[in-house]
């Protein structure tokens, strides 16, 4: 018989259960590269089924228990937390279908055309790190996966080698706003580049995104009642929308509000956090609100 002729050694749904179970190994050996936890207890979970309740112990002698090779995170300040979540939140809605290049396309506002055939460009993020340069974006999800705020996955059928990525427990709560983490991210300043998809310069050549997180410095004469007022909007709004309420309005710009109590567009244009686009989309319910 020639080579190649006759039936398969193995039946169709035979090698597809294979094809699964090597797919399914190959993802416990890069959870298990990428693991924060203790190699020892990972192994042991893996063959002998896991802790049977309470803490896990460490072994103190491999490289995660000595620490070899990490680099210990730092608090993050407003802008860089701010990054952050929106990273994550761009990962949530697009969670297990893209790695690590078409997020990071989709978050930058890339007009590829695998961003704009697959209609990515009308997902709520994209664009919001458009001011970023996209490598940047892509160094940001990889600190992230190693925090392990995001998960690489295996693509079922994929090439080996190729992850998509998916929010993890405590990446959803970052990015909800409920815990607040530190990370290793470089300390460098981000470069401020093209407008985010959405957002206009004004008369003065400002950017409404660089306007997005207000000047630093405290704000005097707060209304805590007014404050509650706008959060508990927010909120509302934020879960209309589906988004984090962060993309919203960030809570300086809450707070300034609540101590300026603008009566008018003009005015409302003069808080920091709201430009063109912010002023379109929430300028009259914000003027109900403060009235």
């Amino acid at each position: 018989m020639a080579p190649g002729a006759g039936p398969l050694p193995l039946a169709d749904d035979v090698r597809e259960l294979k094809a699964r179970r090597d797919r399914e190994r190959l993802d416990t050996m890069v959870r298990y590269a990428f693991s924060r936890g203790c190699r020892t207890r990972f192994i042991y979970d893996y063959f002998a089924g896991g802790a049977r309740g309470g803490a896990a112990p460490h072994c103190g002698t491999c490289d995660v228990c000595l620490g070899w090779g990490r680099t210990t995170g730092r608090a993050l300040d407003d802008d860089e937390l701010l990054r952050v979540r929106i990273a994550l939140s761009g990962v949530g809605r697009l969670s297990g279908r893209f790695g690590v290049e078409r997020i990071a396309q989709v978050l930058t506002g890339s007009r590829v055309r695998e961003v704009l055939d697959r209609r990515l460009d009308k997902v709520p993020t994209y664009g919001k790190l458009a001011g970023v340069p996209i490598e940047q974006v892509k160094e940001l999800l990889n600190v992230l996966a190693d925090a392990g705020l995001i998960e690489r996955q295996g693509i079922e059928g994929g090439r080996p080698g190729a992850f998509v990525l998916a929010l993890t427990v405590e990446g959803r709560q970052v990015a909800l706003g409920e815990i607040r983490p530190e990370l290793a991210l470089p300390s460098t300043p981000v470069p401020r580049g093209r407008a985010p998809r959405g957002s206009r310069r004004d008369a003065r050549g400002s950017d409404s995104a660089a306007r997005a997180v207000p000047a630093t410095g405290p704000v005097a004469e707060i209304d805590p009642e007014l404050l509650a007022r706008l959060r508990s909007w927010r909120s509302d709004e934020a879960r209309r929308q589906g988004m984090p309420p962060y993309v919203i309005f960030h809570d300086r710009t809450l707070e300034a509000l609540a101590a300026a109590q603008p009566r008018d567009r003009d005015a409302l244009r003069q808080v920091h956090g709201i430009g063109p686009a912010k002023l379109e989309a929430y300028g009259e319910m914000l003027l109900r609100l403060l009235g």
